[in-house]
C-alpha cells in the first residue's frame, strides 16, 4: 500500500511538472488528479483551474470535464449556460460524450433554449460514433414522434448491444408490444432480464403473453403474471389433433385424463401440469377441490 501511495505521488509531481511547463495533456491530467484525489488531496477547485488552463488551450477533453464541472456545480458554481458553452466547444472538437452531452441539454432546454432538431442532429453525431447513451436518447426521440418506431427499435437495440441497460429495458417493451418489430414475447423476456442483470432501476413491465414451456418447470414461487401463462402456454399448444386425441380418451364418468399428447407438446409430464395449475390458483373454493380427474378435465377442456 505504501508503494503505490509512493508512485502516485511520484506520477503526481511529475504530471504537476510538465502542466506548469505548458503541457496541455498535463494539465487535463493533473485536473484529474485533483479531481480524484490520486497522488495529493481530492481538490476540486484546483481540479477546476487545471481543467479551465487545458480547455482554453484548446484541449477537448478538458473542455468537455470543465463543461462537467458547470454543470454539476463541482469546483464552482453550478452554471448551465456555461455548461453548455463548454460541451459545445468540445463537441464542435469531435468529443463523442459532449456531443451527446450537448444534445440532452437542447432536449430539456437547459442552458439554451429547448430545440429538439438540434437535439436530434447531436445525438445523431454521437449515436453514429457508438456512445450508448446517444443512442438511447435517439431511440426515445423516434419513439415519441421524431421518427418511426422501426428507428426507434434500431437505436435501442444499437444501444442494448453496447451495454445500455435502459435500452435492454426499452427493446423488450417494443418485443412485447410488437412495435418497431414482429411481436416477440419470448425476446422481450429475455432482454427485461438483461435490463435488470445489468442494473436497470425501474419497474419491470411484464410481457403481455410469454409462452414458454419453462414456465411449468420453474420453480413454485411465481409473479401473478407467471402464474397466468401456465393456462395460456397449455392454450396456445392445442391444436385440432390435439382435441381428437383428448376427445378420444373420455372417460365413462364424463371426465377427461389429461392427454400425453398435451405433455409431450409441453415437455413436461402430466403430474407437473396439473400440479402447477393447483398450485398457481388464487380461488380458495377452487383449491378445497382435491379429485385429480376434476382438475385434468379443467385444464384439458382449458
Amino acid at each position: 500500500m505504501g508503494d503505490d501511495d509512493d508512485d502516485e505521488k511520484k506520477a503526481f509531481r511529475l504530471v504537476e511538472k510538465l502542466a506548469m511547463n505548458g503541457n496541455i495533456k498535463a494539465q487535463n491530467n493533473l485536473g484529474n488528479l485533483y479531481y480524484n484525489g490520486v497522488g495529493t488531496e481530492e481538490d476540486l477547485e484546483k481540479s477546476f483551474d487545471w481543467y479551465q488552463k487545458a480547455a482554453e488551450n484548446g484541449n477537448e477533453i478538458a473542455m468537455y470535464n470543465l463543461g462537467n464541472l458547470y454543470y454539476n456545480g463541482k469546483g464552482t458554481e453550478k452554471n448551465l449556460e456555461k455548461a453548455f458553452e463548454w460541451y459545445q466547444k468540445a463537441a464542435e472538437n469531435d468529443n463523442v460524450e459532449a456531443q451527446s452531452n450537448l444534445a440532452l441539454l437542447y432536449e430539456n432546454g437547459e442552458g439554451t433554449e429547448k430545440n429538439l432538431e438540434k437535439a436530434f442532429e447531436w445525438y445523431h453525431k454521437a449515436a453514429k460514433n457508438d456512445n450508448k447513451e446517444a443512442q438511447h436518447n435517439l431511440g426515445n426521440l423516434y419513439y415519441n414522434g421524431e421518427g418511426t418506431k422501426e428507428d426507434a427499435f434500431n437505436w435501442y437495440q444499437k444501444a442494448a448491444e453496447n451495454g445500455n441497460e435502459n435500452s435492454m429495458y426499452s427493446l423488450g417493451n417494443l418485443y412485447d408490444r410488437g412495435e418497431g418489430t414482429k411481436k416477440d414475447s419470448e425476446k422481450a423476456f429475455d432482454w427485461y432480464k438483461k435490463a435488470k442483470e445489468n442494473g436497470f432501476k425501474g419497474p419491470l413491465t411484464p410481457p403481455s403473453t410469454f409462452q414458454t414451456t419453462k414456465a411449468v418447470n420453474s420453480e413454485q414461487k411465481k409473479s401473478p403474471f407467471e402464474k397466468s401463462q401456465v393456462l395460456a402456454s397449455i392454450q396456445s399448444k392445442t391444436s385440432l389433433e390435439t382435441i381428437k386425441t383428448v376427445i378420444s380418451a373420455q372417460k365413462c364418468d364424463g371426465s377427461f385424463e389429461l392427454s400425453d399428447t398435451i405433455s409431450k407438446q409441453l415437455d413436461v409430464s402430466s403430474n407437473e401440469i396439473l400440479t402447477s395449475v393447483q398450485n398457481y390458483v388464487t380461488s380458495e373454493k377452487l383449491k378445497k377441490i382435491l379429485d385429480p380427474s376434476t382438475w385434468s378435465t379443467a385444464v384439458t377442456l382449458r
